[in-house]
């Protein structure tokens, strides 16, 4: 049989192999991922996959309690809702516990999706606080608009603040 390849009857398909947790489908647990300037996500997932030094570790609630070095490589976590997202990240330390998932990343990436979404509430309320202070100080002209311009400031300092993350 040149070119195929079977399968030795100790890792061939078993009920056992059929009953294996499937990423996402567990129960939650808390993730913390972070550097040393900031947490990139604090929530509840169902599943995570660590970049190990000896390969990934797939980790869901209730895991053996373990400390892992980490290598550079994709961090993929499955979130409580919505779908999975993957952080990369250059080495580091995991710690797992009875409480969770705690990961110290020498560096790691951005979720995209998530700065987005910090980027549409932060535009939401810099627009509600406009047209607050819009009402508030409508006969008022000169003063009104400059209380706008401030605030206009703050938002586009916070946003570029943001995006250097």
């Amino acid at each position: 049989m040149s070119g195929e390849h079977a399968l030795p009857p100790s890792t061939a398909f078993t009920p056992a192999a059929a009953a294996r947790p499937v990423p996402g489908s567990g129960h939650a647990f808390r993730l913390l991922v972070a550097t040393l300037t900031e947490d990139l996500f604090d929530g509840q997932v169902t599943y995570v996959d660590l970049p190990g030094l000896a390969g990934h570790v797939g980790v869901l609630n209730h895991h053996t309690p373990l400390l892992a070095l980490l290598a550079e490589g994709p961090l993929t976590l499955y979130p409580l809702e919505g779908a999975p997202c993957t952080l990369p990240v250059a080495g580091g330390i995991a710690e797992v516990g009875p409480w969770g998932v705690t990961v110290l990343a020498d560096f790691a990436g951005h979720d995209t999706a998530a700065r987005q979404r910090r980027m549409t509430v932060a535009r939401q309320h810099a627009a509600e606080r406009r047209a607050g202070l819009a009402r508030e100080h409508a006969g008022h002209g000169a003063l009104a608009r400059a209380r706008l311009d401030d605030e206009l400031s703050l938002f586009w300092m916070r946003a570029l603040r943001e995006l250097r993350r």
